[in-house]
């Protein structure tokens, strides 16, 4: 990595220990169905983990990149920018003050890369 952008990293990451706020993350569990015997993913509310992060709520008129397509947000999306090294996956929820948004895109790579991780996340 050169040097100008190890500066540009480490500015980043020291904005996200500056500005971050707690957040829990829910993750989905198996859950039996007792009606038909089959299994289903459930949040659990009972079961989350503390992580801190910077969120940033996405305006209407932004576009944000979602699965390789830009598409305009019709709704309300949101970015969160981590240093907490989680097993984030899609469609597990994230509570930020007190919504519960959805994880529909997560940017992994910078983990290891750069050392933070971004979250896109859905209003539910």
């Amino acid at each position: 990595m050169s040097g100008a952008l190890e500066k540009v990293n480490l500015s980043i990451k020291n904005s996200i220990k500056r500005y971050a706020q707690p957040m829990f993350l829910f993750k989905k569990t198996l859950v039996k169905n007792e009606e038909n015997a089959s299994y289903e993913k459930k949040i659990s509310r009972k079961n989350f983990t503390k992580f801190s992060g910077v969120f940033l709520p996405l305006t209407k008129e932004e576009k944000i990149d979602l699965f390789d397509t830009k598409i305009i947000a019709n709704e309300f999306f949101a970015k969160v920018y981590t240093l907490d090294y989680l097993d984030f996956r899609p469609e597990e929820q994230v509570l930020v003050d007190k919504s519960f948004l959805e994880i529909v895109s997560i940017s992994g790579f910078a983990q290891n890369e750069i050392g933070y991780t971004m979250l896109i996340l859905q209003g539910l």
